[in-house]
């Protein structure tokens, strides 16, 4: 049988068609041989050969969904997902689109106000990682788009998603300096911490240093 492909016979055939059937394995391109041989029943010809010539087609390009995760105000590195029998990585170009906002530098700001980032590029589009800057203080999900184009021109699209964790952040206060006359007594000091992520109601005040 043939070396990288499969063939089958077919004989007597109405019309009287005698064939083989070849189909060569999935994405090769090359050469390959099939013998044969005919016979009378008393005297056998062959092996014939037949020489086979697969031409190489461009297969288009496969891209995958990417999931992104970080906490709040923390930016991360995230890369495409894209694969390709007949091209090479850097031949892959990469295009992100909505919705976010193309700011001409590298850079894209999305919705939520997130900036992303050229990161590992070869030369103009051919990108295959980025930063993902979330929003400050910003919190919670939001989807793109990606493209990814061979050579040939075949496109396939996915989509990023990102997710940014939120996390508590401290409450702020800050060191008062007042004045108040000798011997007095029942002097107000007013104390305010200010916290973004709680109500005031929430913030609960102490006298006295931070222990441990």
């Amino acid at each position: 049988g043939p070396s990288n492909g499969t063939a089958e016979i077919y004989v007597d055939v109405p019309p009287f068609t005698n064939y083989i059937m070849y189909t060569p394995n999935e994405d090769f391109s090359g050469t390959d041989s099939i013998y044969w041989t005919c016979s009378d029943g008393t005297t056998t010809v062959g092996p014939n050969q037949i020489q086979i010539v697969v031409a190489a087609i461009n297969d288009p390009p496969v891209s995958y969904d990417v999931n992104v995760t970080t906490n709040e105000d923390e930016c991360i590195e995230f890369t495409r997902s894209c694969t390709d029998v007949d091209n090479i990585q850097q031949e892959i170009v990469t295009t992100l689109f909505g919705p976010l906002t193309d700011n001409g530098d590298g850079t894209f700001t999305t919705d939520s106000g997130a900036t992303i980032s050229e990161m590992g590029c070869w030369d103009v589009g051919h990108c295959e990682s980025w930063v993902y800057c979330p929003a400050p203080e910003w919190s919670g999900s939001e989807i793109i788009g990606y493209s990814c184009e061979d050579v040939g021109g075949f496109i396939s699209s996915s989509s990023i998603s990102f997710t940014v964790i939120s996390v508590s952040d401290p409450p702020v206060g800050s060191d008062i300096a007042i004045t108040v006359d000798e011997n007095t007594t029942g002097n107000t000091i007013n104390l305010e911490c200010t916290d973004i992520d709680n109500e005031d109601s929430a913030i609960r005040y102490y006298m006295g240093a931070p222990q441990g």
